[in-house]
Order: structure tokens, then sequence, then C-alpha cells
């Protein structure tokens, strides 16, 4: 999600953006430290991939946990087949993300709003 981007789902005026406008200007902060210009949004990627999976390109892999290493609690994918054991997940490696904006879009504007 870009700044502008953000700007235009402000424009709905409705809780849930609203709500959005108030929680993403640290994460827009964080990746714009790094020379992004938006962030990526896990979360949401996941409630779409449920609504729509050809938004994704997937991989089917063997993934287990990394619960050793200083980076444990990462996920680990066993993209070469080392470990030899049958994939187990479905993972996401690419997204349309021109479809899933427009797909968050839509679905924020579409929110009733109390009256």
């Amino acid at each position: 999600m870009t700044p502008e981007y953000l700007e235009e789902l402000k424009r709905f005026n409705n809780p849930w953006t609203d709500y959005i406008s108030k929680i993403t200007p640290f994460y827009l902060a964080f990746s714009q430290r790094f020379g992004s210009v938006g962030f990526p949004v896990h979360d949401s990627s996941a409630l779409a991939y449920i609504i729509d999976p050809t938004l994704f390109e997937t991989k089917h892999a063997y993934v287990d946990v990394d619960y050793q290493s200083p980076y444990a609690g990462n996920t680990v994918p066993d993209w070469r087949g080392q470990r030899e054991r049958d994939p187990n997940v479905n993972v996401c490696v690419d997204v349309d993300s021109a479809r899933f904006l427009d797909l968050y879009r839509e679905r924020l504007s579409k929110v009733p709003v109390a009256s």
C-alpha cells in the first residue's frame, strides 16, 4: 500500500478505513526507512487468498518452523527438497497487487456505516 492508496481509502470515511488510517503510518514509515514506497499487508493478503486464490502465485513446498537458531519462530520452506519431506503448504510467492488492491478497495467501500 502506498501513501496515495491510503489517502484514497481515507475518502471512504467509514469506521474501518478510519481505523486503517490510524494504524498504518507506523508500517509505512518502517518500510520507507528501507527505501520502499509502500508496505506489504500480510494479514489482509491471507484473507484475500481465501476470497480469491487466483490473486496469488503459489508453490508447493515442505515448510517447517525454525525453533533453534537466532531466527526462531520463522517459517522455513524447503525449496530444494533437501529434507526429503512431502510438501505440506502452498506458499504464496507472488501477488497481482493491482487486483489485490482493487479487491481491498471494493470491500472497504461497501462497508455499511451505522447511522
